[in-house]
Parts: structure tokens; C-alpha cells; sequence
């Protein structure tokens, strides 16, 4: 790969940190969990021809340290062709790795390209058939229907022995081939014009150009998938095109991938569960034979209680409980008479303290009453009032007339005069306001229409600086063909002016455009200020007609305060007379006040005593009732446990013969077979962990020292084009990358966990 070519692949690479899977000695990024100091990512570039042979591969690897100090680190790195992506030259070289220098506050990169030789651990084969016949890819073309297999294999394989144990606790071992497991996905992009007719298990979209991608979801590795998976899509066109291919995987674990972490720890469930069944059933099987002796004995003595309690039981009903009842009767008359009785006194005693307070509280408002009087009469009485009320008549006519009416004569600005009413400033201030407010809408729009005008100019102008700029690189870039470097010369100043003209008319506009939406806005608010006004002159009226109506059957605030000043005249008389009354009365609802207290007191002490006698001749008889109840039941209760015991008897009897039966035919058996059925899921348990052990073989070279190593592999098969059919090599690879394959290859493991949600093509 030429050195020109990896530079422009540079910023595609960059994204192998955020992407690419964890292998040899990887944390989990899940929670709060810190990245490792020091990480080398290990990205390799695979062009495959149309079968699917590997023609060229590259290796990306970048190094990452995280706050480390500036120092030397060796990185195990293929070290041919080995050189700096990020800077020029090339880093020395220590056997197979090679020596960077890196380190510093926070996170500092380093990134490295080199050849890639060795054998790919996720093999692509790509073959194509036509009714039935398998075809050379470089002979398809023409009208007809294509069907083309994809066959994906995992090759890290080896023999590992699988030691699990069953429910009952037998070791068992097996010797299994083991894979890495290897997750990611297959995209085959299918051209315009070429239908997909069929493509089971594929996830469909469509691409940018319109054309069809189908996604396949890889999951490499026993035992939640197969180490080789056949992927097709069948099309058909009237001008066949092949389509091209990328496939990504990396290595997952664990506690990295969500769906290994779910079947690992169901499956431990699953093996937890059938031991703790198998022990669970092995307790009950032995505790079966014991409750059946124990059923025996249990048996035996409810016999003999249930002969005691029968006796009992026809005791207590023949004499005990009538002779119970009838006290309780008894009792229970006489407690009902003493609350009669404690009701009538309480009642009267109520109505005896009603009658206290209100004689209290009538002498008290005699008093309050006769006092108010008298105060109302003095100077500083009702006639204040009066002297007042005329007062506010004064006021309120000089407020009234500077209001004025609505029947007074409209005015323009300035006032004539100095005597003019609110009323009349009013009017004239909102004729006014309106008249700016035309004008100001006026103008509004006659710069919108100037806005229009300067950006047609600025549109022309644009238009022509356009066109003369094509112009001129049609004919003088890179250098003058068809005219002479002065025309050219004169060409670019006029493409120049062309364009500064279009600035010019386009900011001019955006001026203008700013003063017409300012004068609109003054157009706007002098419109709300119009109609404010007009709502003030609206309100200034009704104040007027509220201040003085003319109106004798609805007067105005003037007109009621002088028929006040009128009634506070004759109240002055009528209170002085009032006042003289009110004074002779107070003293004989003192007198009244006093005999009702007396007899309150008398009836509340007469009710207190005749409540007590009804507390308790209640409280007896809910005892005799009590006593009564409870000998009923008690007789009740010896009949109903003579029935329950013998109930019982008959019971245990069964339950003896029924727990011999369960020991024999269930707990045994179901031991036995929970025992045989849990070996199928602690095999898968340990097959699993075992397969998770192999992912530290994923990465082609190891971390460097103290740190982790990353891994992905991205392989691609190109479009049948002239230049793909030859070979493109690995600028081909880098184009892509620069196109957006890397990322969407990277991040397969991830697609892989939303895809399930949409439905496949059959």
C-alpha cells in the first residue's frame, strides 16, 4: 500500500478506537468500570476477489495510553512495510514489535500501517449459480435470475476437554472441538436495477444511491450458533450486476456481548436450579417414610380426644347456657329504664343552660347596644358623619366635571384651551395615534417591497457570478486553454466583482429587511396604543356616568352621597332617642341572666348522677349478655371439635396410606429423572465457558507489555467492475473506509442487538 494511500484513509482509521471489540486481557466497559491504561488496537483491511480469496491485507494498529508517563513501549505489530500513519517516517523496529514513544496527561495516540501475511481466522466464500449451475462471476451479465451463497466459516478451532457434573453431583468430561467466539455481521450491497427476490434471514434497507443492502447477523461459535453459516439472496435483472460484500467480526466475551452474558447465566441458573431440585427431592423422599409413621400415631390419639369432647358438648346445652339467657334478658330492661330517665334530665338541663346564655347574651347586647347609641348621638357621631358626607359631595363633583361626559365636543391636538375634560384628551389622543399608525404601516410596506427588489438584484448578480465561474474553469483551471491568461485574468476579476455585487445586494436586502420589520413592529404597537386609547375613553365614560348619572332612579356616586348627607340628618335625630330606650332595657335583662343561671346548675347536677345510674346498668348488662354468648358458644364449640377431631381421625388415616404412596411412586422417580435431565445444561454451561477461554486467541499479536489488546477484521468483496475484477489492491479498501464501511462494519456487535426488532426478507 503506497504511503499516499494510507494518508487518505487516515481519518477513517481514527474510528478503530471507538469500535473495535475487546480480546486478550480486556475489562468490561459496562458501568463505572475504567479503560486500561494502555491498549492496542488491532485493526486488519482484507480485499477479497469475487470469490471470496484474500488478495491484499492491511493492518492498522493503534496505540492508546491514558495518563501514563512519557515513555518507550514496545508494540507487537507485523514489521513489514511498517510505518507512521499519523506523522512521517517510520518507528524502529525491536524483532516483531515495534518501539513508539507515548505517554502524558490524559489520553495521547499513536497510529502505525504495516502488511498483513497471515492466515485469516473468519474465511468468506462467495459462489454464484444460474438455474441450478454454478458460474464463473466474471461471465454473469445479461437479463435472467442470479442466486448467490455466501459461506462464512470460523477456523479457530481446536480440542479442549469439557468436564461439567450433573444434578447428582457425577463428574462427567468429554473431549469437544472449541471455537473462538466470533461475532459481527454480513452486508452484501445489491445494485440499482437489480431486484432482491429473496433473502432469508436478512435484515433489508436501502442504501444511499437507492440501491437494496441486506445485513446478516454472524454469531460463529457453538453453543448459541454454528461455526459455518450459508447466507443467500436470490435476484433477478434485466441487467445482472454482482453485488458487492463486507463482512465484520471480533472476538466477544461475556462480559462484553449481552447475549453470551444471558445464555451463560441462564444456563448457570439452570444448573444451580437441578442440584438444588435433586437435593430438595433427595430430603423429601426421605421425610416421606416418616410422615407416614407419624400419620399412624397422630391418628390414634384424635380418637381419643374426640370421645371427651362429644361428652362435654352435650353438658353444657342441656342446663348452662337456657338459665345464662335469662338473666341476660333481665338485665338488660332494667339498663334500658335508667337510660330513659338519664335522657329526659340531660335534655332539660340543656335547655336550662340555652336559656342562661341567652339571657347573658341578650344583657350583654342591651349594653353594647345602649353604648353604640350613645356614642352615635354625640358630636363626634353621626353628625361627623355628616359634615363628612358633604365633604365627599364637594370632591367628587370637581373630580366629575375634570372627567367630563360623553356628550362633550371633540377636540384635536394641541388642546385649544386649557379647559378640556379627560374625556375630550382621550378622543383626540387616539385619532392621532391611528393616523401614525397608517402612515407607519405604509412605509412597512413599501421596504418590503424594496427587500423583494434588492434580493432579485443580489439573485441576479449570484447567478451571473455563477455562470461566469464555470466559465472560467472550464476554460482557464488548471491552466488557459480556449482563451488567453489575460482574458482569463479579466474573467476572474469579473466573477469577483459578480460576487461581492451579489453580497452586497444580499446584505443591502438584509438591511432593508431589518428597518421594514422594525417599522412593522412601530406599525404594530401603535395599533395596540390606538386601541388602548379607545378603551381608556370607553372607560372614562362609564367613570363619568358612575360619578354623576343625571339619572334619578340610578344615581351616580354625586348624586347618592348628597342623599346620604340627607339621611344622616334624620338619623341624628332618631339615634338620640333610640339611646334613651336601650339604657332602660339593659337593666332588667341583667336580672333575667341571673335566675337562668341559677337553674342550669340545679339540672346539670341532676343529669350527672342519672347518667352514672345508666352507665352502669349498661355496662351489667353487657356483662350478663356477654356470659350468655359466651356459654352458647363454648357449647357450640365442644360440638364443632368432637365433629373436627373425628374429621381428622378418618384424615390422618389417609394421609398414612398416602404419604407411603408418594415415597414410593413420585418423590423416588422425579429424583431419578431430574438427575438425568440436568446434564444437557451443565454441559452447555461449561462448553460456553470453555468457547469464552478461546477469545484470547482472536488478536494476531499480543499486547504490549502491561496492557490489552483489540481486534476486529473487516473483509471485503468489490462490484464486478473492471477495475475489482483486476485486483484493486488496498486503496480500494480505504475508500471505502473513507465512505463509511468502517464504521458501520465495526459497530455490527451493537446493530446486532437492535436488528431482531425488524423482520427479515424471505
Amino acid at each position: 500500500m503506497s504511503r499516499r494511500a494510507w494518508g487518505a484513509g487516515l481519518a477513517a482509521v481514527t474510528l478503530v478506537a471507538v469500535v473495535v471489540a475487546p480480546a486478550q486481557g480486556a475489562q468490561p466497559r459496562a458501568g463505572a468500570a475504567p479503560d486500561p491504561q494502555l491498549i492496542s488496537e488491532q485493526l486488519i483491511l482484507t480485499q477479497l476477489d469475487l470469490t471470496g480469496l484474500p488478495v491484499s491485507s492491511d493492518l492498522v494498529t493503534q496505540v492508546i495510553a491514558s495518563s501514563i508517563p512519557y515513555q518507550q513501549v514496545r508494540v507487537p505489530t507485523s514489521t513489514t512495510g511498517l510505518h507512521y500513519l499519523d506523522r512521517r517516517g517510520e518507528p524502529p523496529v525491536e524483532g516483531q514489535a515495534a518501539v513508539v514513544m507515548i505517554g502524558g496527561p490524559g489520553q495521547t495516540k499513536v497510529l502505525l500501517g504495516s502488511d498483513f501475511a497471515r492466515p485469516l481466522p473468519i474465511a468468506l466464500h462467495a459462489e454464484y449459480s444460474r438455474e441450478g449451475s454454478v458460474v464463473d462471476p466474471a461471465t454473469i451479465s445479461g437479463e435472467g435470475a442470479l442466486v448467490v451463497t455466501y459461506t462464512v466459516t470460523n477456523t479457530v478451532v481446536s480440542d479442549a476437554t469439557v468436564t461439567y457434573k450433573s444434578a447428582a453431583g457425577t463428574v462427567i468430561s468429554k473431549k469437544e472441538k472449541v471455537f473462538a467466539p466470533f461475532a459481527g455481521s454480513l452486508r452484501a450491497t445489491v445494485p440499482v436495477g437489480v431486484d432482491v427476490i429473496s433473502a432469508p434471514g436478512a435484515v433489508v434497507s436501502t442504501g444511499r444511491d437507492g440501491g437494496s443492502v441486506l445485513t446478516w447477523n454472524l454469531l460463529l461459535y457453538p453453543p448459541l450458533g454454528d461455526y459455518q453459516q450459508k447466507l443467500e439472496v436470490h435476484l433477478r435483472s434485466s441487467n445482472l450486476v454482482l453485488p458487492s460484500a463486507t463482512m465484520q467480526v471480533a472476538p466477544v466475551r461475556s462480559s462484553q456481548d449481552l447475549a453470551v452474558g444471558f445464555s451463560r447465566d441462564l444456563l448457570d441458573s439452570t444448573v444451580t436450579g437441578n442440584a438444588t431440585l435433586a437435593n430438595g427431592l433427595t430430603e423429601l423422599d426421605d421425610n416421606a417414610v416418616a410422615v407416614a409413621k407419624g400419620a399412624g400415631q397422630v391418628s390414634d390419639g384424635v380418637a381419643q380426644a374426640y370421645a371427651g369432647a362429644n361428652t362435654l358438648s352435650a353438658s353444657m346445652s342441656g342446663s348452662l347456657v337456657p338459665g345464662s339467657q335469662q338473666v341476660a334478658s333481665g338485665v338488660a330492661q332494667l339498663a334500658t329504664g335508667q337510660q330513659q330517665l338519664a335522657t329526659g334530665i340531660g335534655t332539660s338541663a340543656d335547655g336550662s343552660q340555652s336559656l342562661s346564655t341567652g339571657a347573658d347574651q341578650l344583657a350583654s347586647g342591651l349594653r353594647t347596644l345602649a353604648s353604640g347609641l350613645t356614642a352615635l348621638a354625640s358630636p363626634t357621631g353621626l353628625p361627623a358623619a355628616q359634615a363628612a358626607s358633604q365633604s365627599l359631595v364637594t370632591a367628587v363633583t370637581a373630580i366629575a366635571d375634570a372627567v367630563g361626559s360623553p356628550a362633550d365636543p371633540t377636540i384635536t391636538l394641541p388642546p385649544p384651551s386649557s379647559d378640556v375634560t379627560l374625556i375630550q384628551l382621550s378622543r383626540a389622543s387616539s385619532t392621532a395615534a391611528g393616523g401614525l399608525q397608517q402612515a407607519s404601516a405604509e412605509a412597512a410596506t413599501a421596504l418590503n417591497s424594496a427587500v423583494g427588489d434588492i434580493a432579485a438584484v443580489g439573485a441576479s448578480a449570484g447567478s451571473a457570478a455563477s455562470k461566469a465561474g464555470s466559465v472560467y474553469q472550464a476554460a482557464c483551471v488548471p491552466a488557459p486553454t480556449t482563451l488567453t491568461p489575460e482574458q482569463c485574468a479579466t474573467l476572474a476579476g469579473s466573477v469577483s466583482d459578480a460576487t461581492s455585487a451579489a453580497t452586497g445586494a444580499q446584505a443591502a436586502a438584509t438591511t432593508v429587511g431589518t428597518q421594514a420589520a422594525k417599522v412593522g413592529a412601530v406599525a404594530a404597537g401603535l395599533a395596540g396604543l390606538v386601541t388602548s386609547i379607545d378603551g381608556l375613553t370607553k372607560g372614562l365614560e362609564k367613570v363619568s356616568l358612575g360619578l354623576r348619572s343625571g339619572n334619578p332612579s340610578s344615581p351616580g356616586v354625586q348624586e347618592g352621597l348628597e342623599q346620604l348627607t340627607a339621611s344622616l340628618a334624620q338619623a341624628v335625630i332618631s339615634v338620640t332617642s333610640l339611646s334613651t330606650g336601650a339604657n332602660s332595657s339593659s337593666a332588667g335583662a341583667d336580672s333575667l341572666a341571673s335566675g337562668a343561671s341559677d337553674l342550669a346548675s340545679g339540672l346539670d347536677a341532676l343529669a350527672t348522677g342519672a347518667s352514672s345510674l345508666a352507665t352502669s346498668g349498661a355496662q351489667a348488662a353487657a356483662g350478663a349478655k356477654a356470659e350468655s354468648d359466651g356459654t352458647s358458644a363454648a357449647a357450640g364449640g365442644a360440638s364443632s371439635l368432637a365433629s373436627a377431631l373425628n374429621t381428622v381421625a378418618a384424615g390422618s388415616i389417609s394421609v398414612a396410606d398416602g404419604s407411603s404412596k408418594l415415597q414410593a411412586d413420585g418423590t423416588s422417580a422425579i429424583l431419578d429423572s431430574v438427575v438425568e435431565a440436568s446434564k444437557d445444561p451443565a454441559f452447555a454451561r461449561a462448553y460456553l465457558s470453555a468457547t469464552m477461554a478461546r477469545s484470547v486467541d482472536a488478536a494476531p499479536f499480543d499486547a504490549p507489555d502491561g496492557g490489552v489488546a483489540r481486534v476486529a477484521y473487516v473483509s471485503e468483496i468489490p462490484a464486478a467492475t473492471a477495475q475489482s475484477a483486476a485486483g484493486g489492491g488496498s486503496n480500494t479498501v480505504l475508500l471505502l473506509l473513507l465512505g463509511g464501511v468502517l464504521l458501520a462494519a465495526l459497530g455490527a456487535l451493537a446493530v446486532r442487538r437492535i436488528r431482531s426488532q425488524t423482520p427479515p426478507v424471505d
